[in-house]
């Protein structure tokens, strides 16, 4: 019978977690740990909508919802939509972006990232209870 090598079985199982991209690392930890900040999370997901909106792209017509978008995320965005038209008109389509950019970031921080209230989400205080008649 071979005898069993505890250290050498470690290193082999380190290399291979290591190989296939399982290895732990204190920079990876720490990023996932922190979670991004709403206005820039919104700006960011605000931004690209419009911008795909702007450039007509494939997915823009989705809705709200399918684009990830609260309410408040998707009124910033039609806002935004409308003024970067006119902005593509009066002054291109490069200035059109910079406009989203801009307002996108300044909406989503005046609001915190808006990610209040789904149109089909339920009220925060449920209704009173109602007895029946003659009870």
């Amino acid at each position: 019978m071979k005898a069993q090598h505890p250290l050498g079985a470690g290193l082999l199982l380190t290399a291979l977690l290591t190989l296939t991209g399982c290895s732990h690392s204190a920079a990876g930890d720490q990023e996932a740990a922190t979670p991004e900040p709403p206005a820039r999370a919104c700006a960011k997901l605000v931004g690209y909508w419009a911008e795909q909106a702007l450039v007509h792209g494939k997915w823009a017509g989705l809705d709200w919802a399918q684009k990830g978008m609260s309410t408040a995320q998707a009124h910033i965005h039609d806002d935004i939509v409308q003024a970067a038209r006119a902005e593509e008109q009066r002054h291109g389509t490069d200035a059109a972006r910079k406009l989203i950019i801009r307002q996108s970031a300044e909406r989503c921080a005046a609001e915190n990232g808006a990610t209040c209230c789904a149109e089909h989400a339920p009220s925060p205080t449920p209704p009173p209870a109602t007895r029946p008649p003659g009870t």
